[in-house]
């Protein structure tokens, strides 16, 4: 019988059946069949009795279709993650409610895989998989993600550039606490080490060389494997010049050029940076 019949649609009422549709859905992300039907198979090879018990296929079919989370007649004109965004915000009110971060995190970024039709979808022909949906994420030291922005497209962001936008805005409920923020080079700059300093939080985060106003005495220092040089301006702002396997910059607001243990201290976040 078509799902388009009016006995399905005209059945379609209130359900309390969305938590097992849900983890049904979780479940077929971690179990791959050829499709979505083959998990009701009655083939031996395919057959599933976790699924085909839990909820008839049709229903699940029913339910996949009319799933929405907003009144598509409301989206603004631009706006690509008004559909799944209510969605979304609850997960990520569920993440906070259960778990409160420590004195260290991190800020980066992820790629979910997604080769589907979608029009934000990215290439990114680094990455493993090289399609997907790109969200940023705030993770503690142990993976737990505690926040995530969706990446709809290019962004814009008047008055301050967009990674220190995307730092400000997943970080704003944890800063003013003395906390320090682990980073990569794509958020790291003066200007975001500035405005957290203002909001009594530390960053840690490698740095890209052409960055503006970093101190050219240290991006063109030649060094030997193990040494570190540095320079710290009056806030406390300190850039240096690692010598690892290669060249690494780094800026941090919590170590000083002269303190005896800030080489101590770069092994001990190495770790981290290259989570």
């Amino acid at each position: 019988m078509s799902l388009n019949t009016p006995d399905f649609i005209n059945g379609f009422q209130p359900t309390s059946e969305m938590k097992i549709f849900i983890g049904i859905l979780g479940y077929m992300e971690m179990v791959r069949m050829p499709s979505v039907r083959h998990y009701w198979s009655q083939k031996s090879m395919f057959h599933n009795i976790f699924v085909s018990s839990a909820m008839a296929r049709n229903r699940f079919e029913l339910l996949l279709k009319f799933w929405h989370f907003t009144d598509n007649e409301l989206c603004p004109e631009g706006d690509r993650e008004f559909k799944i965004e209510p969605f979304v915000n609850k997960l990520i009110e569920k993440f906070q409610a259960v778990y409160t971060p420590g004195e260290t995190f991190c800020i980066d970024e992820t790629l979910v895989p997604f080769r589907g039709i979608l029009i934000m979808k990215q290439y990114i022909p680094l990455k493993t998989h090289k399609y997907g949906i790109k969200i940023f994420k705030l993770c503690t030291a142990n993976g737990y993600t505690w926040n995530m922005k969706l990446y709809g497209g290019k962004e814009a962001a008047p008055g301050s550039s967009v990674p220190t936008k995307i730092v400000t805005f997943l970080s704003e409920k944890l800063i003013n606490a003395g906390r320090t923020i682990i980073m990569d080079n794509y958020y790291t700059s003066l200007e975001l080490a500035s405005i957290l300093l203002d909001k009594k939080t530390h960053m840690i985060g490698t740095l890209r060389a052409n960055r503006r106003v970093n101190p050219k005495e240290v991006t063109t220092k030649k060094l030997k494997v193990g040494e570190v040089y540095a320079k710290e301006n009056d806030r406390g702002i300190c850039i240096l010049k690692w010598k690892d396997k290669r060249d690494v910059l780094l800026l941090t607001t919590k170590h000083g050029e002269r303190q005896g243990k800030l080489k101590g201290e770069l092994a001990r976040y190495k770790n981290l940076l290259q989570f």
